[in-house]
C-alpha cells in the first residue's frame, strides 16, 4: 500500500516536470516567434528617434545659418561681445568657415553643434549685387560617436543700407582745436530740434586713414569736448604695424572706451545725378534729371559740357538779391550761384539745383553772403548738387533754419559729385593758416571746398541738411568757426579751430535713397540639401 502511494507521488512529480518542460518549450517558441517583431520594433524606434534627431539637426542648421547672417551683417556700432556668448561663432582666420559648439535648449541641455562654410565675397571692393553661398550643417548626437546631420544651403546677395545711418564721417582727416559737440536729435519728435535732450546716436566715423593723429581734437576738457556717441575708425586690414586706436583718435577728453576700431569694408559710392530721386517719389516731372541732358550724356557721375545740357535747363549764373522764391521752374544747371548779403532764397515745392563748372569751362562757385539764408518753405524740399565748384558762406548764414527755427534736415539734401574734390587738399596742422589766404577773395577757394567765414558770439551759422560730399574738404577761414549742423555730413576731411556742434538727426536713417556703408547680405534662396 505504501509503495503504491510512493509510486503515485513520483508519477505526479514527473507530470509536473513534464508540464514545466512543455511550458518552457512553448515560451521559447513564442520568444523565437517574437524576436523578429522585437527587432522590427527596435528598428522602428531607432527610425523614429533618428527622424526626431534629423528634425533637430535641420533646426540647428537653420538657426546656425541665421546666426551667421546676423553676424556678418552686424553694424559697425554694434555692442555685441562674442566672448560673453557661450554659443558664439568660432570663425576661421580667413572667415570662410566656422562652428557653433554645444548649442543648448532653453533648459540648458546640449542639443548639438553647427558647422558652416561661407564662400568669400567675389568682389570685395565692388558695389554690385554679387552672391556667395552659405552651407550650414546641424549635427545632433545619435548612437555612440555618430551624429545625425542635416544641411541647408543659402544663396546670399550683397546689398547696402542707407548711408544716412552714419551721421558724421570723414574719409581722411579731422582736426579741431577745441569746442566740439557731437550728439543726436530726432526730427520725428514734435519737439523743436534745438530744444531736445541730446541723444547718444551721434557717432563720428573715420574710414580711410588709420594712422596716428588722423582724428584729432588738440585741447579742451570734458566741458567743451562732448561726444555722446563714439568715434569709430574703420581699419580695412589689421597689420602688426598699425597704431593703437588711442593714437589714431587723439582726443584726450574722450574716454578710451568711446574710441573704437572696426575691421570692415566701407563704401562711399559716387553721386549719380540720374538716380538722385526715383520719379515715383516726386510729384513733379521736372525732377526727372535725365530730361535735362542730351541723349549722348549718359554718365550721371561725369561733369557735363555745355552741349550736353538741353534748352531750358542751362541756367548759367544767378544772383539772389533781396528775398526770392524758387520753384521747380528754376530746376537746372547753374555755372555760378550767389546769395547776396542779407538776402534769402526761399524754396517752394521740390527744387533741384546743380551748380557746376562745365567740363569745357572754368570752375563755378556757390557763395552765401553775410546774414544770407536758404529757407525751405512748408511742403518744400531742396536738393543742391555741387560739381566742379566751391562753396563759401560768410558769417551768420543759415540753411534750412527760417527765422531761427531749425527745419527738418531730410528736406534739404546737399550732394557732391566726383568733381567736387580738391586737386591739392590742405592738411593739418597748417589748415587754418592755409585757409586764411582764401578769405580776401572767396572766388579763390579751391574746387571741392566748403569754406566758412568767421562767426563770433551769437553769430553762429546754421545748417540743417543731409550732406553727402565724400571727396570735399571743409574748413573755416579765420579760426572762429561757430557753426551748428543738424542732420548728417559725410566729407573727405574737416579742419576747424573752435566751436562746432554736430547734431545727427536719427530720422535720416529711414531714408533709402543713398545706399552705402559696410556691405550687407540678404537671402536669395534657402533649401535643405539632400544626401545627408
Amino acid at each position: 500500500m505504501r509503495q503504491t502511494i510512493l509510486d503515485l507521488g513520483k508519477r505526479k512529480a514527473r507530470e509536473r516536470g513534464g508540464i514545466l518542460v512543455i511550458a518552457i518549450i512553448v515560451i521559447l517558441a513564442m520568444l523565437i516567434l517574437a524576436i523578429p517583431f522585437l527587432f522590427k520594433l527596435s528598428a522602428s524606434n531607432r527610425s523614429t528617434e533618428r527622424a526626431a534627431r534629423a528634425l533637430s539637426a535641420l533646426n540647428l542648421a537653420e538657426a546656425g545659418a541665421e546666426k551667421v547672417i546676423w553676424d556678418i551683417n552686424q553694424g559697425i556700432t554694434s555692442t555685441y561681445d562674442p566672448t560673453a556668448d557661450i554659443e558664439r561663432i568660432n570663425w576661421s582666420l580667413d572667415g570662410t568657415n566656422g562652428t557653433i559648439n554645444s548649442i543648448r535648449t532653453a533648459d540648458a541641455q546640449i542639443r548639438g553643434d553647427v558647422a558652416f562654410t561661407l564662400t568669400p565675397d567675389p568682389d570685395p571692393v565692388g558695389f554690385a549685387p554679387v552672391t556667395r553661398l552659405l552651407n550650414s550643417t546641424g549635427m545632433v548626437p545619435f548612437i555612440s560617436d555618430r551624429t545625425v546631420d542635416r544641411t541647408v544651403g543659402i544663396t546670399l546677395e550683397k546689398y547696402f543700407g542707407s548711408i544716412w545711418d552714419y551721421g558724421f564721417l570723414v574719409r581722411n582727416r579731422f582736426y579741431m582745436h577745441n569746442g566740439i559737440e557731437v550728439d543726436s536729435v530726432d526730427s520725428g519728435d514734435p519737439e523743436p530740434l534745438d530744444e531736445q535732450e541730446p541723444g547718444s546716436s551721434g557717432d563720428f566715423l573715420l574710414t580711410e586713414n588709420y594712422s596716428a593723429g588722423a582724428f584729432e581734437v588738440v585741447a579742451g576738457g570734458t566741458g567743451n569736448t562732448i561726444f555722446t556717441g563714439n568715434v569709430i575708425a574703420v581699419q580695412s586690414e589689421e597689420t602688426p604695424s598699425s597704431p593703437d586706436i588711442t593714437d589714431v583718435i587723439d582726443i584726450k577728453a574722450l574716454p578710451d572706451e568711446k574710441k573704437i576700431a572696426v575691421d570692415t569694408s566701407f563704401f562711399l559710392p559716387p553721386v549719380d545725378v540720374f538716380t538722385l530721386h526715383p520719379k515715383s517719389t516726386w510729384p513733379d516731372p521736372s525732377a526727372d534729371i535725365s530730361k535735362w541732358f542730351s541723349s549722348s550724356f549718359t554718365d550721371g557721375t561725369a561733369t557735363p559740357a555745355i552741349g550736353d545740357i538741353n534748352a531750358g535747363y542751362n541756367k548759367s549764373s544767378y544772383t539772389v538779391s533781396g528775398s526770392q522764391t524758387f520753384t521747380s521752374d528754376n530746376n537746372g544747371v547753374y555755372t555760378d550761384f550767389d546769395i547776396s548779403d542779407n538776402s534769402a532764397l526761399n524754396i517752394s515745392g521740390d527744387v533741384i539745383l546743380y551748380v557746376t563748372g562745365l567740363a569745357d569751362g572754368v570752375p563755378a562757385h556757390f557763395n552765401m553772403g553775410t546774414d544770407s539764408k536758404i529757407n525751405i518753405l512748408d511742403g518744400g524740399s531742396l536738393t543742391l548738387v555741387l560739381g566742379k565748384t566751391s562753396f563759401y558762406a560768410d558769417s551768420k548764414f543759415t540753411i534750412n533754419a527760417p527765422d531761427g527755427n531749425i527745419g527738418t534736415p531730410t528736406n534739404c539734401t546737399i550732394l557732391g559729385t566726383e568733381a567736387f574734390a580738391p586737386s591739392a587738399p590742405i592738411d593739418k596742422p597748417v589748415s587754418v593758416k592755409t585757409a586764411k589766404s582764401y578769405s580776401a577773395d572767396p572766388d579763390s577757394i579751391p574746387v571741392g571746398s566748403f569754406a566758412f567765414e568767421q562767426g563770433t558770439g551769437s553769430d553762429w551759422g546754421i545748417i540743417s541738411a543731409a550732406i553727402y560730399t565724400p571727396r570735399a574738404q571743409v574748413f573755416d577761414l579765420h579760426g572762429q568757426n561757430n557753426i551748428e549742423v543738424y542732420g548728417a555730413w559725410i566729407a573727405g576731411s574737416m579742419f576747424f579751430k573752435v566751436q562746432m556742434a554736430f547734431h545727427y538727426d536719427e530720422a535720416l536713417g529711414d531714408r533709402t535713397d543713398n545706399p552705402g556703408g559696410p556691405p550687407k547680405w540678404k537671402i536669395l534662396n534657402w533649401q535643405e540639401k539632400v544626401g545627408n
